[in-house]
């Protein structure tokens, strides 16, 4: 079973990702995060829970509601090369 732990180290990459894409991330609470959209990017405020259950939602809900793919933290990163 995955952890429950708030403070992740996936969820914190996830956060690092939406950062560098100008989404403002607030911390609400003891446990919920509100994440806001810039300027550039139209959409709702998104408010959502620190834990790594809350991870594969918040990529299907950021590319439906935003149009922003993100790479998922929990998973190693594709190599290109050919052989």
């Amino acid at each position: 079973m995955a952890s429950r732990t708030h403070g992740n180290k996936v969820v914190k990459e996830l956060f690092r990702q939406l950062a560098a894409l100008g989404f403002v991330i607030e911390h609400k609470g003891s446990t919920g995060y509100k994440i806001t959209p810039p300027p550039s990017i139209h959409g709702p405020v998104y408010y959502t829970h620190g834990t790594p259950q809350a991870v594969k939602p918040i990529l299907n809900q950021f590319r439906k509601i935003y149009g922003v793919a993100l790479h998922d933290p929990a998973k190693p990163p594709k190599s290109k090369v050919k052989q």
